[in-house]
Parts: structure tokens; sequence; C-alpha cells
């Protein structure tokens, strides 16, 4: 897995150098602060896209190739490579919900980076296991969660609370669902929790409750906008058009754009998807003052890699109890 450091650098050079073209709506501050690009809770607007590297077992082959025309060549030189046609986006879309179904038994990790005017506010590391629950199915989500604590300041962010939440995966009628929530709040934080429970800062808590639907499936896991299949099921519908192919890290990669139809806003919104395996290795959103950007990366649920839903107790931290806010 990537160390968080080295993601937020390259995160934001990638962004820096794939939007430079890119000018955002005259109202996109207003949207963010309104809307954002997703809701983790209630308490709190999340405006987070990602960007970046996938490791994952399925494969799909992506590669058309154009066939000869008017018969072989005649010279002993060998031709130049025919280029490349686009697939359809529909065909695209297909290909990516194949490779995440082959996929979903895995851990999907995200490094997500908002930026206003250049300078970084804040990032979120997410955990979800498997990366595609079905209904009923025992689920893991752990996130952690640093922003800057004076804007504009160029000091790096500090952490603000770090949590795993155990729950069983809701259908999509559920408005709430049973979990079992560890909780760890940092200094400096006027409180940490989900719903209407509270952590107090500098300390931690393990309790049981019943967390909303929305929360758990928000975020990149759990069937949530940002979620692979998601993506995929949007492109399949005509959300999203194919742009171009290139490369990014070494490896082929298509490049997409959310349309007007699409439910993902502030635009632009683009996606970059392996050629090779069929899922997505970038996702960027926003120019100008204020940008999201992250990455994705699939894990194998090995034990070590399970061992990364532990959240670590600060030394010094009391157990406290939360309360109802």
């Amino acid at each position: 897995m990537t160390h968080p450091d080295l993601d937020v650098r390259r995160i934001r050079e990638a962004f820096d150098r794939d939007l430079s073209g890119y000018r955002a709506p005259n109202d996109f501050p207003e949207r963010v602060r309104h809307g954002g690009l997703r809701r983790a809770r209630q308490r709190r607007v999340r405006r987070v896209t990602c960007v970046g590297a996938v490791a994952c077992a399925a494969a799909v082959a992506l590669v058309a190739t154009a066939p000869w025309a008017g018969g072989p060549p005649k010279s002993r030189t060998p031709p130049a490579a025919a280029p490349q046609r686009l697939p359809s986006a529909a065909s695209l879309g297909k290909a990516m919900l194949t490779a995440f179904d082959a996929a979903s038994g895995d851990i999907l990790y995200s490094t997500e980076v908002d930026t206003n005017k250049g300078q970084l506010v804040d990032t979120y590391l997410d955990w979800n296991w498997p990366a595609q629950p079905v209904p009923g199915q025992q689920a893991r989500w752990r996130e952690r969660f640093a922003e800057q604590t004076v804007l504009f300041s160029g000091k790096p962010v500090s952490p603000v609370e770090d949590f795993t939440v155990s729950y069983l995966s809701p259908s999509q009628q559920a408005t709430n669902v049973p979990a079992r929530v560890t909780m760890v709040c940092y200094a400096g934080s006027k409180g940490c929790g989900m719903g209407d429970t509270e952590v107090r800062a500098r300390t931690w808590a393990r309790y049981g409750q019943q967390v909303p639907a929305f929360a758990v499936a928000s975020g990149v896991g759990a069937g949530g906008m940002f979620s692979p299949a998601t993506l995929a099921q949007g492109i399949t519908k005509g959300q999203w058009r194919v742009l171009r192919r290139t490369r990014l890290d070494g490896q082929q990669v298509i490049v997409l754009s959310e349309t007007s139809k699409g439910t993902i806003s502030p635009l632009p919104f683009l996606l970059w998807v392996s050629a090779r395996t069929g899922l997505p290795v970038k996702y960027a959103s926003g120019s100008g003052g204020s940008t999201s950007s992250g990455i994705f990366a699939y894990l194998r649920p090995t034990r070590a890699n399970m061992a990364l839903f532990r959240v670590p107790i600060p030394r010094g931290y009391p157990r406290s109890d939360p309360v109802k806010g």
C-alpha cells in the first residue's frame, strides 16, 4: 500500500497537471459549500474525489485493434501500429462491472485530498471491506480524517478522528443499520462521532449504535456514489463520455468526462480507467479555487491487511462513554 504522504504529493501533482486546461464554473465555490461531492455523516459535508493507482487481480481486455485494409502490406517493412479505437461508454461500463465483480471481496482503499487555492485543506484515508458488500453481509469501514487547523497556513494537516465501523450491509430500503463503532477523537477537535453520538476530544470510545444507512453507504465503498460499481453503472446509462486514451504511471488508461446527465457535481469531473484491468485508476473534480482528488487501490483481505481496520489508540488517551448530541 502506498504511504499516505506519498499519496498526497502524487495526487496534488497529478491533479495540477491533468486539470490545468479546465475552468471551473463561476458558482463552483458556492456549490462546494452547499453541496460538496458527498456527505459522510449528518454533521459535515465531505468534498471528496479520488485519484491514483489500482492493484487488482481482475483483468479485462479493452484494447480494440483495427484490421488491415486492402490485404497485407507488400513492403517488408513492418507497418506502424494502427491507432486503437476508443470503446463506447456502454461497453466500457459493462467491462468495468465485470472487473468489479471479480474484485468484490477485496479491501477497497482510497486516499482523498481537498484543496482551496492550491493549499491543502483536508485528507481522508478510507478502507472498505468487502469492496462491494451485498445486503446482509458483514462489512467493515475505517476512516482517518485530518484537516488544516489554520487555512492557508501551509502547515501539515492534523488528525481529527479515526474510526472503524463494523456493520451488516443494509438494504436499499433500510434507514438505520446496527453497528459497532470504535472512535478515536484527537486533540483540537470539538467532538467526534456520527449521527447523534459524540465522543469527547482526546479520548476514545467503543460502543454500539444504530448508524444511519446513508452514512455507511456514502463513501467509495458500500454502494456509495463513488463506489466503482456505481461509477460503472453511470457510464452504462450515458452519464459519461469517452474522451481519449493516454498513459498514466506507465499504463494505458481511458479518460472519461461526466456529462450534465451525471449525478456527481461540481463539474468538470474526470475519470481515468485502466485499459488493462477495467478498474478506475484516477478521478478528480474542480479547478481554480476548490479542488478534490484521491487514489484507489485494491488489497487482498489477508490477515495483515485486515489488521488495518484496527484503530490505534494514542498513548495517554483514556476511554470515555459517548454522549448523545
